[in-house]
């Protein structure tokens, strides 16, 4: 679902698909994204996760949380 390898697992791999969901919150806001930012704080490849998050975008792809940070937060930081 998110950037995993064989040999690198995020802090998200073993969240079910329903528990998932906080890192695609509605795009009207809420608090959920919240839940995710704090899983990602847990996260031993959040770089990674990060990087590959900002690859999606490139692609025109914006939506969801990665490397901790909503879209609007890496657009902020990365432009």
């Amino acid at each position: 679902m998110y950037f995993h390898t064989p040999s690198l697992k995020g802090a998200c791999a073993e969240l079910t698909q329903e528990e998932s969901e906080v890192f695609f919150p509605p795009p009207e806001g809420g608090s959920g994204w919240k839940k995710a930012v704090a899983i990602c704080d847990t996260c031993e490849i959040r770089e990674k996760c990060l990087e590959w998050g900002l690859q999606r975008e490139s692609k025109g792809d914006r939506y969801g949380i990665f490397g901790g940070l909503t879209a609007p937060q890496r657009e902020k930081r990365y432009g």
